[in-house]
């Protein structure tokens, strides 16, 4: 699995090569649908990596917003 920020760097090279492509030519072509593919993955790579820190990082409720006694 690669770093949450490698992947993110990615999917963002992705999408602006993408709307590169659809400026020079006004149209979604069959070049475009590959790299739409790609940032689909990413986006999943960063769901799953998301859900698995969610898994494992348990919730602190010791924040001030939740405690009673900060008056």
């Amino acid at each position: 699995m690669h770093n949450p920020n490698q992947i993110l760097t990615r999917k963002m090279e992705l999408e602006s090569k993408w709307n590169r492509l659809f400026l020079e030519n006004n149209r979604v072509t069959p070049e475009m649908n590959a790299i739409h593919e790609e940032i689909r993955d990413c986006r999943r790579q960063l769901v799953s990596i998301s859900d698995t820190n969610a898994k494992y990082d348990p919730l602190n409720f010791q924040d001030d917003f939740l405690n009673f006694n900060y008056a």
